[in-house]
C-alpha cells in the first residue's frame, strides 16, 4: 500500500502526539519497539529511553491505523500492521547491523513474523504476548456474529491512556484481524530460531495468564527465557518493579548482540 506525501502528513497531524513514532540514534545495534493492538508506542517510550542511554539506536514504530481513531483502525487489516512493522525494521536496518525487537502484546507477534524473514534480527523480547486471549472462543464467536462496524469498549483504557494514543473502542472487524494474527503465530511457534525473552503477568487481564504455557510447550528451554510477575496488568511499563525488568531486557540485548 503506497501513501502520498500529503496523506502521510495528514496522518501525522491526526495522530496523538505521544503515539507518534520516534528515533533515538546511537550505535550500530538497533532496538525496534512495536506496540500492541489499539495501543500506542507511548507505552514503550520509557524503555526506549533506557535502551538509548545504553548506547543503542532505538526506533519506536506506529502501526497503521493506530494512535488516531476507531475508524482509522477499522479501515486497516493485519497486513497493514505487519507492513508498518516491516517498514520500520527496514529503516532501522539502514542505521544498524543487528537488531533486537521488543514487542508488546500484538507487537510481539509481529516481531515473531519479522524474525522469520530478516536475518539481522538477533533476539526477541516479548512483553505479554497474547498467544491465547482471555475468553478467546467466546470473543471469536461474538466478533463473527456482530456486524463488522460494531465497536467494542476497552474497559481498561482510561482517560490517561487515551491521551497517550490508545483507543477506547475497537470494531469487530479490527478484533477479527487481531484474532487472525494470534492464531497464525500460535501455530508457527515451532519455527522460532532466535533467542527469546518473554515477560508475562500471571494476572494479565487480556490473556488471563495462559500464554506462558503456549510459548513454552513447542520451544526448547535453551532458546526461551520466561519471567513471570504477579500483578493485574498487561502493560509491562506499569509494573511496580519495571526498573528490574528493564535491566533484564537490556542485559538480554547485550547478550544476544
Amino acid at each position: 500500500m503506497t501513501t502520498s506525501i500529503d496523506q502521510a502528513r495528514q496522518g501525522r497531524e491526526r495522530t496523538a502526539p505521544p503515539a507518534r513514532p520516534f528515533f533515538f540514534p546511537g550505535n550500530r545495534i538497533g532496538v525496534l519497539l512495536l506496540h500492541g493492538f489499539a495501543g500506542s508506542i507511548a507505552d514503550l517510550r520509557e524503555f526506549g529511553r533506557v535502551a538509548s542511554e545504553q548506547g543503542y539506536s532505538v526506533l519506536g514504530a506506529r502501526l497503521a491505523g493506530h494512535g488516531m481513531s476507531t475508524r482509522d483502525l477499522h479501515e486497516t487489516v493485519a497486513e497493514d500492521w505487519l507492513a508498518s512493522a516491516r517498514n520500520a525494521l527496514y529503516r532501522l536496518r539502514e542505521w544498524c547491523d543487528v537488531i533486537v525487537i521488543v514487542g508488546e502484546s500484538m507487537g510481539g507477534l509481529l516481531g515473531l513474523r519479522l524474525a522469520r524473514e530478516e536475518r539481522s534480527i538477533r533476539g526477541l523480547i516479548l512483553l505479554a504476548p497474547p498467544f491465547r486471549l482471555k475468553q478467546e472462543r467466546l470473543r471469536a464467536i461474538v466478533s463473527r456474529l456482530l456486524p463488522p462496524t460494531v465497536a467494542w469498549r476497552k474497559s481498561w483504557v482510561d482517560e490517561r491512556r487515551a491521551r497517550r494514543g490508545s483507543l477506547r473502542r475497537v470494531t469487530s472487524a479490527a478484533y477479527r484481524e487481531l484474532m487472525r494474527i494470534v492464531a497464525t503465530e500460535r501455530q508457527l511457534l515451532t519455527t522460532v530460531a532466535v533467542p527469546v525473552l518473554a515477560i508475562f503477568s500471571s494476572k494479565d487481564f487480556v490473556t488471563g495468564g495462559s500464554s506462558q504455557s503456549v510459548l513454552q510447550q513447542p520451544l526448547p528451554s535453551e532458546l526461551v527465557r520466561t519471567v513471570v510477575i504477579d500483578e493485574p496488568i498487561h502493560h509491562i511499563n506499569e509494573a511496580r518493579d519495571r526498573e528490574r525488568l528493564f535491566h533484564l531486557m537490556t542485559d538480554f540485548i547485550a547478550q544476544v548482540t
